[in-house]
């Protein structure tokens, strides 16, 4: 397995390079997400896996933090966007099909103002916990 670390936003490596490209809590950070976005569906081969994970704008829990939601509260964060844009500039970079988008959880607790911090840590962020070992879909988006 060959394992490659490279600029998200000009990736030197010919089209269909990778059957797998992970950029986990980087793309909301970007200058130019859309570019980024581009090239790694460029280097994909065709049927490859794109794992991409960001703050999800249209999270169902996300109203119920308001200016407490992290990515409101981190200046770093340039792009906040739903999922369908964020997976548009891949779409159109090369022969990409999207499977699934899901959930990684509703990491961003607490929610409820009546229950403990720590039991809802556990139990949001648990769906994705479920989900990345077991591989089953909790929370699909899609």
């Amino acid at each position: 397995m060959r394992v490659n670390e490279v600029s998200a936003e000009c990736v030197f490596c010919g089209a269909k390079s990778f059957s797998v490209v992970i950029i986990k809590h980087i793309v909301g950070h970007l200058i130019h997400p859309d570019q980024a976005l581009h090239e790694l569906g460029r280097v994909l081969v065709p049927g490859g896996t794109l794992i991409l994970s960001t703050p999800n704008l249209s999270s169902l829990l996300r109203p119920l933090n308001g200016g407490r939601w992290i990515a409101s509260q981190d200046p770093t964060y340039l792009s906040l966007k739903p999922p369908d844009e964020w997976l548009d500039p891949v779409d159109r970079a090369a022969e990409v099909q999207v499977r699934r988008v899901i959930s990684d959880g509703f990491w961003d607790a607490p929610y409820l103002p009546f229950v403990a911090a720590v039991m809802q840590k556990l139990f949001f962020g648990s769906l994705g916990g479920v989900h990345a070992s077991g591989g089953w879909v909790l929370l699909p988006l899609r």
